[in-house]
């Protein structure tokens, strides 16, 4: 019974995630990390329900990217754009730690049936496809939980969300 009870103990370490954890790379400027490490306390607080589901991440700055940011679901690596005013900083940080979520989280595929009709798409519609940019719903998704986490967007014109979407996800941030 023993060494059953061990190994079940070994097996259930072994397949939880690592307790999740803003990573700073070696790219990363004093003043970007003060703002990152910033930006993590808070989305920590508003992802509290949610933080047994996701692993750490890593965040570096570029200066070449072709978009503000971008999140690399094989490496858990958060590139941010750099330089460029502390709001959008935030924004692009905030959006991309929602990304890491929908790729580390399995909860977070259980919730994209309801979540896709909140936004108005059809049963099934890929979730990190759209048309373009604002028809995506990872993109959707990501800019509500700027909004919801930080409040005004900068591309609030790129993506009008509805109260219901708003609600939706907050409603999954919150452990719904």
């Amino acid at each position: 019974m023993l060494r059953t009870l061990i190994t079940v103990g070994l097996v259930l370490a072994a397949c939880s995630s690592p307790p999740p954890d803003l990573l700073i790379g070696e790219t990363m400027a004093g003043d970007f990390t003060a703002v990152a490490n910033e930006t993590w306390d808070e989305f920590e607080v508003f992802a509290r329900a949610r933080l047994d589901c996701f692993g750490p991440v890593t965040v570096q700055a570029s200066t070449s990217l072709e978009d503000r940011a971008q999140y690399e679901p094989q490496t858990r690596t958060i590139t941010v754009l750099v330089p460029r005013s502390i709001p959008s900083l935030r924004e692009s940080l905030v959006h991309e730690l929602a990304h890491h979520v929908e790729h580390d989280c399995a909860d977070h595929l259980a919730a994209r049936p309801a979540l896709l009709a909140v936004m108005g798409f059809v049963p099934g519609e890929p979730w990190f496809e759209g048309e373009r940019w604002p028809d995506t719903p990872s993109e959707r998704f990501a800019e509500a939980t700027v909004e919801l986490l930080l409040g005004d967007r900068e591309r609030a014109a790129d993506v009008f969300l509805s109260e219901d979407e708003l609600a939706a996800v907050a409603a999954w941030w919150s452990g719904g």
